[in-house]
């Protein structure tokens, strides 16, 4: 953010400001407090001691001292000083560019008429300091003066620091360490690093950048074991892969960014069977100098993106969905391409399940597709449509999420897909799936993200639920209504009756082990009212 956006707090800003003007990166780095040859630190009496006051060097180039000492004095009469070794010459002048000691100065000088040893006295204001015009709250930064430049205030210190700028627009480089101990799984923290679980497919957030729209983000993955396939991926805040990239040994890709925003880094085992391993995570990007969107400044997640990390199918366990956002039951949901569990849906689910396409092999830019449900249909949109000259897109529906049939734009169906589409058959209470494909004149194939989605019941008058959802061989129905005998139809993903069961009582429990894993609806009919729910069988 700009200054103008955001507060500054000064003492960082002139931290900031002297790391780039006085090159502290272009000298070695000695700590002077510690060092015992070639001579050892020296206190004045009643002035520190090494527990209070650190000093190190960039050497040659300024001497920073630290101190926790805190005073609320508005001179400099609690200075924390100490003399210590240096690399400037005997003679060199310096000042203090925290402005905490005006323009006074100390020198280099000889140890004890040795001219060999360089040592110099150094003071630090404490923290709490109330000097006037200056920072340094608890550091000093002593430094010659500025080149062709006499010192006459302190504001000519300041005004040197401020003539800072980088060279280049250079690119940044930031690399992580994915290991246990260095991972963060709190709900309420960032959620990242950790090494990659063992038989698996749950995700890792290596971390987030703020690149810069229209250049090119370098992405690097080291894994331990060479020989173990893992997946990695570029997302934007709401889940959306952007670039995925998976193989064994050192895995390579770059990415066009789009835009100035922020870009999640994630890794996981190509393979559920894998053994869990630690990897790096190196990534080169242009930065943005200034972000003047307010909303871009927050890094947090936009979207509900369920990992199960926790291993369970618990939908209110914040451990199972990253960054620990749980969404409502009206929120819509992002799941991975691959999970080693989906999430038990609330009762009264009526968002949507976005969820991420296995592969992409053409080099082309899908389109986002949305689903809305509407009364007695479902209305899909998204955006518009690329006009290639050998392909063509098509609109696909699925009642299983595997098995797709055209709805909208191929040679079967007469019927141009032109950025929405209503779809009339549909059914109460069942889910169904869409995604849009993409098909090239040598047949190949590139799929959007799949959304799934279904009718709320039209009849809202018959209260009935069931549990738990999934379930493994007993399903309880609970009837709240008071009213007669009921029954119990269970069908099928394709709408196939599977089994037909006589209810007798408000809560009755079913012998559902026969069936196989999968998704399944039921429906409860009392006289004239009916009722759809879905639940999976595992």
């Amino acid at each position: 953010m700009s200054a103008a956006a955001l507060p500054v707090v000064n003492d960082l800003d002139n931290l900031i400001q002297a790391h780039g003007r006085l090159n502290f990166k272009g000298g070695d780095y000695r700590v002077r407090t510690a060092e015992t040859t070639p001579a050892e630190p020296f206190f004045p009496a009643g002035k520190g001691n090494k527990t209070d006051h650190l000093v190190f060097e960039r050497a040659g180039k300024v001497i920073i001292g630290v101190t926790d000492v805190y005073a609320a004095v508005s001179d400099n009469s609690m200075d924390q000083e100490v003399w210590v070794n240096t690399d400037f010459p005997i003679g060199t002048v310096l000042y203090d560019y925290s402005g905490a000691h005006g323009i006074s100065t100390t020198t280099v000088t000889d140890h004890l008429g040795n001219p060999s040893i360089h040592r110099v006295l150094v003071k630090t204001a404490p923290a709490g300091h109330s000097i006037a015009g200056a920072h340094g709250h608890g550091y000093s930064l002593w430094a010659p003066a500025p080149p062709g430049i006499t010192v006459n205030s302190v504001t000519d210190l300041y005004n040197y620091l401020s003539t800072y700028a980088p060279t280049r627009n250079g690119p940044t480089i930031q690399e992580w360490e994915m290991e246990n101990d260095l991972g963060d799984s709190h709900c309420a923290s960032l959620g990242q690093g950790g090494r990659l679980p063992v038989s698996s497919f749950g995700q890792r957030v290596a971390g987030k950048v703020f690149a810069k729209g229209g250049s090119v983000l370098q992405l690097e993955i080291t894994p331990t074991d060479s020989q173990q396939s893992i997946t990695a991926y570029i997302a934007d805040r709401n889940g959306v892969i952007l670039k995925k990239v998976a193989g064994t040994g050192i895995l390579n890709t770059s990415f066009n960014v789009p835009a100035d925003d922020w870009y999640v880094l994630k890794v996981r085992n190509t393979e559920n069977t894998a053994a869990g391993q630690k990897c790096f995570v190196k990534v080169t990007y242009i930065g943005v100098a200034e972000i003047s969107d307010p909303v871009l400044s927050d890094a947090a997640n936009t979207g509900f993106i369920w990992t199960g990390n926790n291993g369970t199918e618990d939908w209110n366990d914040c451990a199972n969905w990253e960054e620990g956002r749980v969404p409502s039951a009206n929120d819509d949901i992002h799941i991975p391409e691959q999970v080693d569990q989906y999430p038990r849906l609330p009762q009264n689910f009526t968002g949507q399940i976005l969820i991420e396409p296995g592969s992409v092999p053409l080099a082309i830019a899908m389109p986002r597709l949305h689903a809305h449900p509407r009364e007695a249909k479902i209305k899909l949109e998204w955006e518009h449509l690329p006009t290639l000259e050998e392909g063509q897109w098509i609109l696909e529906k699925s009642s299983d999420g595997k098995s797709f049939v055209s709805v909208c734009g191929s040679d079967l169906v007469r019927q141009d897909c032109k950025g929405q589409y209503e779809d009339f058959d549909v059914t109460a209470g069942v889910i169904y799936y869409y995604r849009l494909k993409f098909l090239g004149h040598l047949e190949e194939e590139s799929f959007s993200n799949v959304v799934a989605v279904q009718l709320s019941n039209a009849d809202e008058g018959l209260n009935v639920n069931i549990r738990p959802n999934p379930v493994t061989d007993r399903l309880e129905v609970i009837i709240s209504n008071d009213c007669c005998a009921s029954i119990a139809d269970i069908l099928d993903v394709s709408g196939k009756l599977v089994k037909s069961v006589q209810l007798n009582s408000s809560v009755e429990i079913l012998d559902v082990s026969h069936l196989p894993k999968g998704w399944y609806m039921i429906k409860i009919k009392v006289e004239s009212h009916s009722k759809l729910l879905k639940f999976i069988k595992i």
